[in-house]
């Protein structure tokens, strides 16, 4: 348990610290396409963490991401298209990004 709790503040203190303060650092790398950055400052725009929170700014990158090939950003728009936030609900297309991902063997694809 000890273990579990240690590897999950390992993990969410890199990710909380760069939603804290969406820096220009970070926006410059999303806006040259890094992946990573792309889904940080997604999440930071959806969350409103050191940026206004901006719903649509947060699908694009989201979307952007995914097509790069980050099964992250998939995860994440998908449940867009699950709420339909920012866009129309569409609960096959919830479905298609899931099952795709779950099909690469992707946990994210599995859950939800």
């Amino acid at each position: 348990m000890n273990k579990i709790v240690i590897l999950f503040v390992t993990l969410l203190v890199p990710v909380m610290a760069a939603m804290a303060q969406a820096d220009q650092k970070l926006i410059d790398k999303a806006n040259k396409g890094d992946v990573k950055s792309m889904v940080l400052l997604a999440r930071c725009y959806e969350n409103g963490a050191g940026v206004q929170q901006h719903s649509t700014k947060a699908l694009q990158l989201f979307k952007a991401a995914s097509e790069k090939g980050s099964a992250e950003a998939s995860a994440y728009l998908s449940g867009y298209y699950l709420r339909g936030t920012s866009l129309p609900k569409d609960t096959a297309r919830y479905l298609a990004i899931r099952q795709e991902l779950a099909a690469k063997g992707e946990p994210r694809g599995m859950a939800g």
